[in-house]
C-alpha cells in the first residue's frame, strides 16, 4: 500500500466520524444488506421452479440478490467518500407531525387494512393519505387520485397479469 492511499482512507475514517450523512448511509446499507440477505434465505426454502414456470421461490430470491446487491453498493460508495456527506437536517415542527403520520399510517396499513379491506381498498386509502400528508395536495386531488390508482392496481394485476391480490374480509 502506498503513502497517498493509506493517507487516504485514514482520513476517510476520520470523515465518517464527523460526517454523519456518509455514516448514516453506511448503517442504512449494512442493515439492508441484512435484511436482503434474511429475505433471501428465508426464500430459500419455497420452490424455484424454472424461468418459463416460475415458482414461488424465484421472486424472493431475485429480489434478495438484488436488494443485497444494491446495499453492498451503498456501503461501497460511502466507504469511498463518493457519497452526499454533511450534516443531516432532521425533520421539526409541521415535517415532524408529517413523518410521524406518514409512519403511523404504514403500520395501519400493513397491520389492519390489508386484511380487513383486502389489498385494492387498502391501497387506494393508503394513496389518498399518502399524497394528502406527503404531498399537502387538497382532499379532492388527493381522493381523485387515490380512486384512480386504486382502480388501475386492480385492473392491472386482474386483466394484464391475471393475479388476484388478496380481498380481504368485506370483500369475498
Amino acid at each position: 500500500m502506498s503513502e497517498n492511499t493509506g493517507h487516504a482512507s485514514e482520513i476517510s475514517a476520520q470523515g465518517l466520524k464527523n460526517d454523519p450523512k456518509r455514516l448514516g448511509r453506511i448503517l442504512f446499507g449494512a442493515l439492508f444488506l441484512a435484511v436482503f440477505v434474511g429475505y433471501y434465505i428465508a426464500g430459500m426454502d419455497l420452490d424455484k421452479g424454472t424461468l418459463a414456470q416460475p415458482g414461488p421461490g424465484m421472486i424472493p430470491g431475485w429480489i434478495g440478490i438484488a436488494g443485497a446487491a444494491i446495499s453492498l453498493l451503498v456501503i461501497v460508495e460511502s466507504l469511498l467518500g463518493r457519497s452526499e456527506s454533511g450534516r443531516i437536517d432532521f425533520p421539526r415542527g409541521r415535517d415532524l407531525k408529517d413523518v410521524l403520520i406518514f409512519t403511523s399510517m404504514v403500520i395501519v396499513y400493513y397491520a389492519v387494512l390489508i386484511p380487513t379491506l383486502g389489498q385494492y381498498i387498502a391501497s387506494a386509502l393508503f394513496a389518498v393519505a399518502f399524497i394528502r400528508v406527503v404531498g399537502r395536495a387538497s382532499w379532492v386531488k388527493s381522493i381523485i387520485i387515490g380512486v384512480v390508482m386504486g382502480i388501475v392496481l386492480t385492473l392491472f394485476f386482474a386483466e394484464a397479469l391475471g393475479i388476484r391480490l388478496p380481498s380481504g374480509m368485506i370483500l369475498p
